[in-house]
């Protein structure tokens, strides 16, 4: 967490983010440094699209409002995809931490593409990335 939260203010200056929505956004990176960044970049996005709107308005700051409509946003683009199959093994691996099938196309599409993380610390396994988690738990698959 410290590690990603520097990282994140060397991107983003301490006051134009609120410290909670700063540790909301490091958990939803799913410790992934990319998945870190592109939230943050959305973030950053919709906070310069509330300055086209509102010029006058000069105090816009990355708020709980601005992260759920990147993750609402996110979560779009990563549901557009998905197919019968790549839920099955999203679901799978969510439960097991592993794949049945490691070289199996799907799964492998899923790890490059960032649905599915790779952990390795005292061991090898996989996670969901945690915004596909809050796609599966909606449609009732975990």
């Amino acid at each position: 967490m410290e590690v990603f939260e520097k990282i994140l203010y060397r991107r983003m200056p301490h006051q134009l983010i609120d410290p909670k929505v700063a540790q909301k956004l490091i958990l939803q990176s799913g410790g992934a440094l990319r998945e870190l960044i592109r939230l943050a970049s959305q973030c950053c996005q919709l906070c310069l699209l509330q300055l086209r709107r509102t010029p006058d308005n000069q105090d816009i700051i990355v708020t709980e409002e601005i992260l759920q409509q990147a993750l609402t946003n996110l979560r779009i683009e990563f549901t557009e995809p998905l197919g019968k199959n790549q839920y099955e093994v999203l679901a799978q691996v969510y439960s097991d931490y592993t794949p049945e099938d490691g070289m199996s196309e799907t799964f492998l599409d899923l790890l490059h593409n960032l649905y599915i993380l790779e952990y390795r610390n005292d061991d090898l396994w996989f996670g969901v990335h945690p915004i596909v988690q809050e796609i599966l738990y909606k449609r009732g698959l975990i």
